[in-house]
């Protein structure tokens, strides 16, 4: 069974890059309930082609545009040479079910090498409904105690 590289620096972190604080509190406990399920996380992971922006721009705006103007999944988990993408949320809605779905499709064709298991979104709320939906979808649904949160709180 994998066990997660950097754990304790990972859980101990102040902020994760990207992340409100509030979503980074969920972050916390989730790398807590599965620091033995990854090999390594990463966060803040830009996917997809950036948006094109007008010719004749300047080098520093085109690179500019590469990091930024690309689309961003919270955290890509790895396992072995495999991959689940993990959106956190505070309250998970229908639109983090879209944001997960457009990601897989990104990331398959960024990165065709290494498939997709998972796709997870995390919260301390869902509302109404969505766990139908992303049961339906075959994404998984975790929805944290705020306890287990607070818990995690550094």
């Amino acid at each position: 069974m994998p066990r997660l590289r950097d754990a304790e620096r990972l859980i101990g972190s102040l902020a994760y890059p990207g992340m409100p604080a509030d979503e980074g509190e969920v972050a916390r406990a989730w790398i807590r309930r599965h620091v033995d399920d990854y090999d390594r996380l990463e966060f803040n992971v830009r996917i997809g082609p950036a948006n094109k922006i007008p010719e004749g721009m300047s080098e520093s705006t085109e690179r500019l545009n590469s990091a930024v103007g690309r689309r961003r999944a919270d955290i890509i988990a790895w396992h072995g040479s495999s991959v689940d993408i993990v959106e956190v949320k505070t309250r998970v809605t229908l639109s983090a079910m879209g944001q997960l779905k457009g990601y897989r499709a990104l990331w398959s064709y960024d990165h065709p090498v290494f498939q997709v298991d998972k796709l997870i979104a995390v919260g301390t709320l869902a509302v109404e409904g969505v766990a139908i939906a992303m049961e339906a979808e075959h994404i998984q649904l975790e929805v944290l105690p705020e306890e287990e949160v607070a818990h995690a709180a550094i």
